[in-house]
């Protein structure tokens, strides 16, 4: 579009503009990981791009079956820690958003298993001269 001004007496340059409306969705994110520590379950995945409007977050759904998934939480960045209650099979899976507003596809589901044997695992200490669990010295 244009736009002259008038102060009264005389008409300014005329200065032209350009409007981009952003429609076009982000790519999806993809390579979704989930890895249980204890009680903590780390996700890790590629990131998508948006050339126009840029990426402005990832939300990410989170359920105890794969078909009951809700909306959890919104990240920017590729990675996310969520910290978890229960026993059990965590199933995600996320998309990208962009500054103006458009989704991204889901990534595949993630899985990770929060069991005893994850949280005592991630109890051990390592001793970092020798490589040794400390409780087994």
């Amino acid at each position: 579009f244009h736009v002259r001004a008038y102060n009264g007496v005389l008409w300014g340059e005329t200065a032209h503009f350009t409007v981009k409306i952003d429609k076009t969705n982000p790519s999806d994110p993809t390579d979704l990981f989930a890895i249980a520590s204890g009680k903590t379950i780390t996700l890790n995945w590629k990131e998508s791009s948006d050339e126009l409007s840029g990426v402005k977050h990832y939300a990410i759904f989170r359920g105890k079956t794969a078909d009951n998934m809700s909306s959890h939480v919104e990240v920017s960045g590729k990675t996310f820690v969520d910290n978890v209650s229960d026993l059990g099979t965590y199933y995600y899976k996320l998309k990208a958003m962009d500054n103006a507003g458009n989704e991204s596809g889901f990534t595949t589901n993630a899985t990770a298993n929060v069991t005893e044997t994850s949280i005592q695992n991630a109890n051990i200490n390592i001793c970092p001269t020798i490589g040794f669990p400390l409780n087994s010295i």
